[in-house]
């Protein structure tokens, strides 16, 4: 995924490249997308008719791809995302502050939908590579281990976050704003790196450097560490409205980020929900 995001206007451009292999003949495959505005697509570099319906973008190369071969979509689509909004009143996806424009994407169920389009099943889980480009002076953060960070031209900044592990699409997240963050090692190996809103960065840290105990614990009840990187992500109240266990990087509105939700939503990590 790469995304550009502005947090004066709100409005987000993406492109997202989807490497995958066909499990049967496909003249046609689908992906979910809610809202925005798909500007083109293509399929191994060669365009593609698409059509959308409802949540549904379909997907037509030129070519029929056979059973097996894997190929490469590639959508590029922009626009202000939109939460969805569940049955019990509580929002998911790309939420916004109206404040200051800044994002915590958050995916369960559905919410990741309204930030890139994917086959959003959690049985279809992918390696990640998701590049941010932002305003100087913003930060923004993603799941895994950040791999690069340049200026670009035009002097926005781009960060660029890896997970090589297989994740669900409704665990995906992005952080953007002004965050104080902290980094730790956990297990020996296992870069840590905690990123709270300076609002709340003082109250939360002592619990957030309490990540590597918390995992070395979990480690002799569950098992090896299944991910390659760890941390938090802890705003202020309001946009975010509960914790989630984005992989490797939960999320915690402030007055959730205590020591038993921390622990719940770590445990989260051998476990999904």
């Amino acid at each position: 995924l790469s995304l550009a995001y502005d947090p004066d206007t709100g409005r987000l451009d993406g492109t997202a490249e989807i490497t995958a292999r066909a499990t049967q003949d496909l003249s046609a495959f689908n992906l979910d997308l809610s809202g925005l505005t798909v500007g083109g697509a293509s399929v191994d570099g060669v365009p593609a008719a698409y059509n959308r319906a409802g949540g549904e973008l379909t997907l037509r190369p030129r070519e029929e791809i056979r059973k097996g071969a894997e190929f490469r979509a590639t959508v590029t689509y922009a626009g202000v995302p939109e939460p969805l909004v569940d049955a019990d009143g509580s929002e998911e996806g790309w939420l916004r502050d109206d404040d200051d424009g800044g994002v915590v994407a958050v995916g369960e169920p559905a919410g990741s939908t309204t930030w890139f389009p994917g086959n959003h099943h959690p049985s279809d889980k992918a390696a990640y590579d998701i590049a941010l480009t932002v305003p100087a002076g913003t930060d923004a953060f993603a799941n895994g281990a950040g791999t690069e960070r340049r200026t670009e031209e035009d002097g926005r900044v781009t960060t660029v976050w890896h997970t090589s592990e297989p994740m669900a699409s409704y665990l995906a997240t992005v952080a953007i704003g002004r965050y104080e963050t902290g980094t730790a090692t956990a297990l020996g190996t296992v870069p840590v790196l905690t990123a709270a809103e300076p609002e709340v960065a003082a109250e939360s840290a002592a619990l957030r450097a309490e990540i590597p105990a918390v995992l070395a614990r979990q480690v002799r009840r569950f098992g090896p560490y299944p991910f390659s990187a760890a941390g938090a992500v802890v705003t202020e109240d309001g946009t975010l409205g509960y914790a989630l266990e984005t992989q490797t990087r939960p999320v915690f509105p402030a007055s959730s980020f205590d020591r038993t939700t921390l622990v719940h939503e770590l445990a989260h990590q051998w476990f999904g929900n």
